[in-house]
């Protein structure tokens, strides 16, 4: 194998990363590992409170968790304003090895600031929504193995408009279904192997609807645009390192990757990551 092939650095990273948590403290059951509460469909304890790279989370209830994506807050540098966002998810109340969950979310992106340095004269205003909508499904066959099938629908709002000589104002809605599998296969306590595989199964026709106004000239217009019909996949095994306070995940593969907070594919096919680390307490 060469030295630069990448699942070189992925086989180095893990012996690392296996060494740290064996010190983590744990318990003496398997149940006692903390979950992925991404891709499966469990929530966090009631009064429980997960810290992470990704999201932030607060377990309400036993079935009820509250929490936000972290990665959005820190593209104000980038976008010239925060992108607040949040999600609930919400289980079945029957714990037992098959469970049942919804989440609904919501990224909202004011970008009057970034169209208004895209725009010389005059003034402008621009604002995107994105509300993603999961229904997942997870089966604990035993111990050593679980599966969890996610349906995601993903809709989005743009709106915009210039005002300078003329005003032109413009909307697009649109939206996206994505299906996701994750597996999990544990070899030792605390420690899985992981395969993350996602499919775009329908794309909605967008719509975009526009006005054009300058002196007595009225011009509007209403399109719609359906996209390339292409077939947009990933798969990227993986492994898993769990305690009962902590979890690391770490995956490559291949494929098209995803906006992990609003679940839209994005690019070409390519190399696809999959990282993800959150503390509990």
């Amino acid at each position: 194998m060469r030295p630069h092939d990448p699942l070189t650095h992925v086989t180095a990273i893990a012996c690392a990363t296996a060494c740290a948590f064996s010190s983590l403290p744990a318990r003496a059951q398997p149940e006692g590992l903390i979950a992925n509460t991404q891709h499966t469909a469990a929530t966090l304890p009631q009064g429980r409170i997960s810290l992470g790279i990704l999201r932030e989370e607060v377990g309400l209830f036993d079935v009820l968790s509250v929490g936000t994506y972290l990665p959005p807050w820190l593209a104000f540098p980038f976008l010239g304003s925060p992108v607040p966002n949040g999600f609930v998810k919400a289980r079945d109340a029957y714990f037992g090895p098959f469970g049942v969950a919804a989440r609904v979310g919501i990224v909202y992106l004011d970008a009057s600031t970034l169209s208004s340095q895209l725009v010389r004269s005059g003034t402008s205003s621009a604002s995107i929504t994105v509300i993603p909508f999961d229904g997942i499904f997870t089966l604990n066959v035993s111990d050593a193995f679980a599966q969890s099938l996610r349906f995601t629908y993903t809709g989005v709002a743009a709106r915009g408009n210039v005002n300078s000589d003329a005003r032109v104002a413009g909307a697009l809605v649109t939206g996206a279904l994505t299906t996701a599998s994750y597996t999990e296969v544990r070899l030792a306590r605390g420690f899985f192997l992981t395969l993350l595989a996602r499919c775009l199964v329908a794309q909605r026709a967008a719509r975009i609807s526009g006005t054009f106004v300058q002196d007595d000239t009225l011009v509007e217009a209403d399109i719609g645009a359906r996209p390339k019909t292409r077939f947009v996949w990933s798969a990227i095994p993986g492994f898993a390192l769990a305690s009962d306070s902590a979890r690391f995940e770490l995956g490559l593969g291949y494929g098209t990757n995803w906006l992990p907070f609003v679940e839209l594919p994005a690019g070409n096919r390519m190399l696809a990551p999959n990282v993800d680390f959150f503390v509990q307490f």
